[in-house]
């Protein structure tokens, strides 16, 4: 929902469905670092991989703590294809 005013402003395409959770993951607030990681692991994937290969991609989170669910969407992305994402 973050992205789709700025999508709107830049005329950049939005993907907001782009990733999805594919398993249950214990809320976050509560752990470390180390066990934020292992946490997300695995819990996303791409729902239209073709969307983003070879794109660059930006990728907006509404929390931002340790970096643990953005650095996995990050993994998903590349591994997707994706060009240019960072974290």
């Amino acid at each position: 929902m973050l992205a789709l005013p700025l999508g709107r402003l830049t005329g950049l395409p939005v993907l907001p469905d782009g990733l999805a959770r594919i398993r249950y993951t214990a809320s976050q607030g509560h752990q470390g670092r180390l066990s934020r990681g292992r946490n997300v692991r695995g819990a996303f994937r791409l729902t239209r991989p073709r969307a983003v290969e070879g794109k660059r991609v930006l990728l907006i989170d509404d929390v931002l703590t340790s970096g643990a669910t953005i650095g996995e969407c990050v993994k998903v992305l590349r591994a997707g294809g994706a060009a240019g994402s960072t974290c």
